[in-house]
């Protein structure tokens, strides 16, 4: 009962994005309620009915539509109104995931079980995920404990077989291609696989003045966000931001600024002395392999919006950083 009960506990802090994680305290009595008002199959009643007699009161259906993939939402604990969505968000998804931690224990239970002194093979067009560890800065930027960070990436397609234990998968996402042994291999458990769709970086042209673009310097660096500021048929001027922080969720991003007699670079809000925007031009002929993405937007604490971060979910990793 403690080991189930703790699975559903570090589910729970995983929702967490990185500044909540340094307040986790202020979340225990949310996640504590939600586990004692959900239903459990195994009584077919929740803990507070059998203490009390009667069912807590819950206003959230089972039914309420909550992306248990995601991090919760950045939010300004000053504005009343954003910290009361914030709590109503948070205990809407601890409670979806206390009616649905039953059966995910079981199945996952199961499947350790069954995997047990039998090989794990798969083969060519398997749709798996990836076991993709978090690098020791990485854990340091989130300020999480290691196992309360996400490893698995997917859905990815087996696409050759490397050896007896070692694959080739493409992830379907980014098309990128990944080799693993087995053991850092896992079978995607999703019910249904939206296929994404081929990417058309011209599908919402033109490009509009001040549009938050992510983009390459070159097809194998790492990308920018850039904002545009003026448009012809073979180019557009832009501006680019930088962050310090890796971790794409809760970085601040600031518009970049060259020092014409050190040719440094600062990254700031406002305009500093002796310095000029950090701009370039970006050739339209070459934004097939060079955009990442599109119409991002920034939060009033210049961190990119949950959406955003969503659509650069995939390469997350390869966010420039500018060093202190």
């Amino acid at each position: 009962m403690v080991e189930t009960f703790w699975r559903y506990w570090n589910r729970c802090i995983r929702l967490l994005s990185d500044s909540q994680i340094r307040h986790w305290p202020k979340y225990t009595a949310r996640i504590c309620w939600a586990y004692n008002a959900a239903t459990h199959d195994s009584t077919t009643v929740s803990p507070f009915e059998l203490h009390h007699g009667i069912p807590a009161r819950d206003p959230f259906a089972p039914a309420t539509n909550i992306n248990l993939e995601m991090p919760l939402p950045e939010f300004n604990p000053a504005d009343p109104r954003e910290y009361a969505a914030a709590v109503r968000t948070s205990v809407i998804a601890f409670t979806a995931l206390a009616r649905d931690h039953a059966s995910y224990v079981q199945q996952t239970s199961a499947e350790r079980y069954n995997l047990k002194g039998h090989a794990r093979t798969y083969e060519i067009g398997d749709r798996v995920k990836i076991m993709v560890p978090p690098t020791a800065k990485q854990i340091q930027d989130s300020g999480r404990p290691q196992k309360h960070l996400y490893f698995w990436r997917g859905p990815c397609e087996v696409v050759e077989k490397l050896s007896e234990t070692a694959y080739a998968v493409n992830e379907l996402s980014t098309n990128r291609r990944f080799e693993r042994t087995a053991i850092n291999l896992s079978r995607f458990r999703a019910v249904t696989i939206a296929e994404p769709p081929p990417y058309d970086p011209f599908a919402a042209d033109p490009f509009e003045p001040n549009e938050l673009v992510a983009v390459r310097d070159n097809p194998t660096s790492r990308f920018y966000l850039v904002r545009t500021l003026a448009t012809t048929n073979s180019s557009i001027s832009v501006q680019y931001l930088g962050c310090r922080s890796a971790n794409i969720n809760t970085a601040v991003f600031r518009r970049c600024w060259s020092h014409a007699a050190t040719a440094t670079i600062t990254l700031s809000h406002s305009h500093p002395a002796s310095c000029s925007p950090w701009t370039g031009d970006l050739d339209i002929d070459d934004l097939d392999e060079l955009l990442v993405a599109r119409n991002l937007e920034l939060t009033h604490t210049y961190r990119l919006t949950a959406d955003s971060a969503r659509q650069l979910a995939a390469v997350a990793d390869e966010l420039y950083v500018f060093s202190n």
